[in-house]
């Protein structure tokens, strides 16, 4: 009802809420008889200004590092494992999990890094360090991080970006360059 008060209380504990997973819950607010309803989706996450900081997935599989002024204003910063099928890149195969990092669409004045977790176990027999590379979705298509650096003794894969699509994941590629049976290596 527009312009009218409307009072709201919390019937059980205190409005304060830690999300450690991601929680949907559906508030149905009431006011002089009529009734709206949403549906609301809270991921965990940090809250990153100005300074930078740096956000790490609940399961430590994925970490994002935001230079100092990449962001104008406090932004709040989460990682949440996709769940569903997604659409691979051309000449690949995605294994494992996607991360959603968001929020979605977010653009950063400085490029920020993604770095993801891989294990051995998940890889095709015939892949090495220089095969591995981090992409983003755009909700579109599948992008190619910059900068790419792959640690095989800490067995992770990272790469820089500017934004953040709809989510991220490690890949598998050919030595040549081009995608080919490649793997998503997100989860370990």
């Amino acid at each position: 009802v527009s312009g009218a008060t409307v009072t709201w209380q919390v019937v059980t504990g205190d409005a304060s809420v830690t999300v450690t997973a991601t929680i949907t819950a559906t508030i149905t607010a009431t006011s002089e008889g009529k009734n709206g309803t949403i549906a609301l989706t809270v991921a965990p996450g940090v809250l990153v200004g100005t300074a930078g900081g740096t956000v790490t997935a609940a399961d430590s599989s994925v970490v994002v590092t935001i230079p100092p002024n990449a962001l104008g204003t406090d932004t709040p910063i989460s990682i949440t494992p996709v769940s569903g099928t997604l659409a691979a890149p051309a000449a690949a195969d995605l294994a494992g999990t996607a991360y959603q990092i968001g929020p979605s669409g977010l653009t950063f004045s400085q490029p920020v890094t993604i770095k993801l977790k891989y294990a051995l176990s998940t890889l095709p027999l015939w892949a090495m360090s220089g095969d591995l590379t981090v992409m983003v979705n755009s909700g579109t298509g599948w992008t190619p991080l910059g900068g790419v650096v792959v640690d095989p003794v800490a067995r992770t894969v990272s790469g820089t970006t500017t934004s953040l699509g709809s989510l991220s994941s490690s890949l598998v590629t050919t030595s040549g360059g081009t995608t080919a049976n490649g793997r998503h290596t997100g989860s370990m």
